[in-house]
């Protein structure tokens, strides 16, 4: 997930369209939304974005969900590129979300970027 996305941060635009203070009543998903994880942000030095396509390709090992862990061991399922594909869709589902506000109210913000180019095998 980005971290800033058309000029600000990507925390702001959904309270600023009223997300956060949304009733679940009111939400479009209703009860479903409860399940639903925030996507995951940082604000470490001011923010930064969370790339774990990009982290891989600076070192970092990724591995599949967990599974279950016993005796000190974890144990991952398959699926890692299907959980990257996922998280990828969120990420542009919010900004695509994002982007329909911008464009709604006549708001004036710079372009935003595309996805990360590393992907997984």
């Amino acid at each position: 997930m980005a971290r800033f996305h058309r000029g600000r941060d990507v925390t702001d635009w959904p309270d600023e369209m009223g997300y956060y203070r949304m009733p679940v009543t009111e939400h479009p998903r209703r009860e479903a939304v409860r399940a639903q994880a925030n996507h995951y942000v940082t604000g470490r030095d001011g923010g930064r974005d969370i790339d774990l396509r990009r982290f891989a390709t600076e070192g970092m090992r990724l591995y599949g969900p967990l599974a279950d862990h016993a005796g000190g061991t974890l144990r991952f399922r398959h699926g890692l590129a299907d959980a990257l594909d996922h998280a990828d869709q969120v990420s542009e589902s919010i900004k695509d979300t994002i982007d329909a506000h911008i464009e709604r109210q006549g708001i004036d913000a710079p372009p935003g970027r595309g996805l990360s180019s590393f992907r997984c095998n």
